[in-house]
């Protein structure tokens, strides 16, 4: 009888330990958020007009883009149809098969002594989401320039970073 009774308070010993554990397990829960960002926004305030220049001369136009999107965002900007030439960019003007270029550099409106460049291309939106591009372009047209009307462009694009 004792070693039924001691089976049997060991059996149920080892039946209440296994109960126990087999309810047990380990978890984590992982949180899953997700922000969508405003759309980001681009446009050329208005075109970069030189006006009518004289051959021979130096010659200067300004004019700028305006970028909206997410508020303190960072942007990647990059140009396109145009040439890097270190803190400038150089974009040709054609009329048939007579060109000449412009160079241009572009900064943003609260950084004016720092130029955008393919090593420096990442800008921030303002608290309200803004940012002014600025481009200032200068061409020195040759004093045997072909006369005529000369035209090009170049491409602002921009991107999250």
């Amino acid at each position: 009888m004792r070693k039924i009774l001691m089976l049997s308070t060991l059996f149920g010993v080892v039946s209440l330990n296994l109960l126990s554990n087999e309810g047990q397990s380990n978890q984590a829960i992982m949180q899953i958020n997700a922000k969508v960002l405003k759309p980001l926004t681009v446009k050329a305030d208005k075109d970069l007009e030189f006006g009518d220049i004289l051959p021979g001369t130096f010659n200067q136009a300004f004019s700028s883009f305006s970028l909206q999107g997410e508020s303190n965002s960072k942007v990647r900007i990059t140009f396109e149809g145009v040439k890097s030439e270190g803190d400038s960019f150089r974009v040709p003007l054609k009329n048939g098969n007579n060109t000449f270029t412009i160079l241009f550099n572009c900064t943003q409106i609260n950084k004016p002594g720092e130029w955008i460049t393919p090593g420096n291309d990442v800008i921030e939106l303002s608290d309200s989401g803004k940012q002014i591009l600025n481009i200032a372009a200068s061409t020195d047209v040759s004093r045997d320039q072909a006369p005529g009307i000369y035209s090009g462009n170049f491409t602002l694009k921009a991107h999250y970073n």
